[in-house]
């Protein structure tokens, strides 16, 4: 092995100062280029991999949020009908838009982001309608739940209330 070495250092030296690589060295070389190569392209396809997760998470919770704000209106419809001497729901529809609003007589929390919702009917039979303002839940999801429809291409959660 030494003697090798030596025999290759006397050619480079002759061959102009340059020392050649055996081809040993050149597979050595590939092999770690080869290495590097993949390690960085599973790199990029972790990362891809993490961001379509994370989009498909913010389009599952977009869902939920919508869902919530109209589980939110019926909880405070519920709590001001606790109440014996309210009877009525007063005038309808009733609009609810991001900020806290008091509509006929009702105290409601605002809405998550842009999301707009709207109390329809009478004490016998409410329906409350939250649309997805941003417009990122899936319609694979909105088509497997039935209280989702999609109006003008957003989606909107119903419940309705006896």
């Amino acid at each position: 092995m030494i003697n090798k070495d030596i025999l290759r250092f006397k050619k480079g030296i002759k061959d102009g100062g340059r020392l050649s690589q055996s081809p040993r060295d050149k597979r050595k070389k590939s092999v770690r280029r080869g290495c590097l190569l993949f390690i960085s392209l599973s790199f990029i396809t972790l990362i891809i991999i993490f961001y379509q997760l994370e989009k498909r998470l913010r389009a599952y919770n977009a869902c939920s949020i919508t869902e919530r704000d109209a589980n939110g209106i019926a909880t405070t419809l519920v709590d001001y009908f606790s109440l014996p001497s309210h009877t009525s729901l007063g005038p309808t529809p009733i609009i609810i838009g991001p900020g806290p609003t008091t509509r006929n007589g009702i105290n409601f929390t605002g809405l998550s982001g842009k999301n707009i919702g709207i109390i329809s009917g009478d004490i016998n039979e409410i329906k409350i309608s939250v649309s997805d303002s941003s417009g990122r839940c899936l319609m694979s999801y909105q088509e497997q739940t039935k209280s989702w429809s999609s109006v003008e291409g957003r989606g909107v959660f119903s419940i309705t209330m006896n």
